[in-house]
């Protein structure tokens, strides 16, 4: 089995780097928007996004979706015109690059999560215990900070 390595570059304000590595790479974005169709027997559902993008998903059987008013409704609950917010897991090919700003690091379970630039979706990133960093003025993943950018690349090791 091939394990991605993900490296990770933050560059601050005066050109320094730091470099983050992770043995396991697993991610989501959020997508948050407004339901403009539903089909509960196909499981899909189609989303306004809020850089007015419409997209499309397949809604896994027994999955749950978070309404902006913080309820987790089944998709037979759900109803054109509610606000929602998705995770739609990904894994970005070997190779790929991520570059985003750090919008929140969560130290208990080594994950952030990034605003993309080019597309502007949100993403989350979860590292592994192995994760570190080095370089002028980090030494651990505890050194990311929020507003920083991030560059997360993923390799097949």
């Amino acid at each position: 089995m091939l394990k991605p390595l993900v490296s990770a570059a933050v560059f601050g304000l005066v050109s320094f780097a730091s470099v983050a590595q992770a043995a396991d790479f697993v991610s989501h974005r959020e997508v948050s928007g407004v339901i403009t169709k539903i089909n509960a027997a196909k499981h899909t559902m189609t989303v306004m996004t809020e850089q007015g993008k419409t997209e499309n998903f397949s809604i896994a059987p027994h999955a749950r979706v978070a309404t902006v008013k913080g309820k987790n409704l089944s998709l037979s609950r759900l109803e054109i015109g509610h606000s929602v917010t998705l995770k739609q897991r990904f894994q970005p090919l070997a190779g790929s690059e991520i570059k985003g700003e750090i919008l929140a690091i969560n130290h208990s379970d080594l994950s952030v999560k990034i605003r993309e630039m080019n597309s502007g979706n949100i993403l989350h990133v979860k590292f592994d215990e192995q994760a570190h960093s080095t370089g002028i003025g980090a030494n651990s993943f505890e050194n990311l900070r929020r507003g920083n950018d991030l560059v997360v690349r993923n390799t097949a090791k």
